[in-house]
C-alpha cells in the first residue's frame, strides 16, 4: 500500500497544499457523524486500515468520538509523521501499527481480545491492495468490526484499468460478508457505509 509520506507531506505543505482534500475530508466526518448517531454522541472503538499522515485519527480525536483506536500503516514515513502529530492528545487508548494490513493480522487481533471493534475506517487505501488481494483484505475488515466506512475511487468517476465499479466494489463488499452495503454518491468519492 503506498500513502503520502511524511517528507512529501513537508514538501507540499511547504507550497500551501492542504493536508487532505475536501473529498478525503468528507469521508472521515460523514464516518464520525454516523458513530455519534449510533453510539449516542459517546465514544467508540475504532480501527482504521491505512491511516496515513493521521488527519482521520485527529479528526477523531478531535471530535471526542475515540474510546480506543487501533490503526495500522505500512508506510514507515507516515506512521512515524502520525505518531508526532497525535502526540499531544496524550489518549491512552491509542495503538499505532506499523505493519502491511492482512487477514493474519485481523485474526491475530480478535485471538489477542483487541477486536472486534465497534467501527473500521478504511479510507482511500483499497486501491493501493493488489486486486486479486482485495476481497482478502475486506473480509480482514469484515472480522473487525459490525460497521466499516469504505472509501475508494471508482471506474464511474475515474475510467481507467484496475479500477472497479461502484457496483463491482459493492458486489465484493457483499462477498466479504457485510450485509447491508449504503452508497454515499455526494462526493468525488464514494463512501460505502458497510454492516454486518
Amino acid at each position: 500500500m503506498g500513502t503520502l509520506d511524511s517528507r512529501e507531506y513537508d514538501r507540499l505543505k511547504g507550497r500551501n497544499f492542504k493536508p487532505y482534500s475536501a473529498g478525503h475530508r468528507a469521508m472521515y466526518e460523514k464516518g464520525v457523524a454516523i458513530t455519534q448517531r449510533d453510539h449516542e454522541g459517546g465514544t467508540a472503538n475504532i480501527f482504521e486500515a491505512g491511516f496515513g499522515i493521521g488527519w482521520g485519527l485527529e479528526y477523531m480525536l478531535a471530535k471526542g468520538v475515540v474510546n480506543s483506536y487501533v490503526g495500522c500503516e505500512p508506510n514507515a514515513d507516515s506512521y512515524n509523521w502520525t505518531g508526532k502529530q497525535v502526540v499531544k492528545y496524550n489518549h491512552e487508548g491509542l495503538w499505532l501499527k506499523h505493519a502491511p494490513f492482512s487477514p493474519s493480522m485481523a485474526e491475530d487481533l480478535v485471538r489477542q481480545g483487541v477486536a472486534p471493534f465497534d467501527v473500521a475506517f478504511c479510507i482511500e487505501v483499497i486501491e493501493h491492495v493488489p486486486m486479486d488481494e482485495q476481497l482478502a483484505f475486506l473480509k480482514g475488515l469484515y472480522q473487525m468490526a459490525p460497521t466499516l466506512f469504505f472509501s475508494t475511487p471508482d471506474i464511474d468517476r475515474v475510467p481507467k484499468e484496475g479500477v472497479r465499479t461502484t457496483a463491482e466494489w459493492s458486489k465484493l463488499l457483499h462477498r466479504a460478508g457485510f450485509r447491508s452495503v449504503e452508497v454515499d454518491r455526494s462526493q468525488w468519492t464514494h463512501l460505502y457505509v458497510c454492516r454486518v
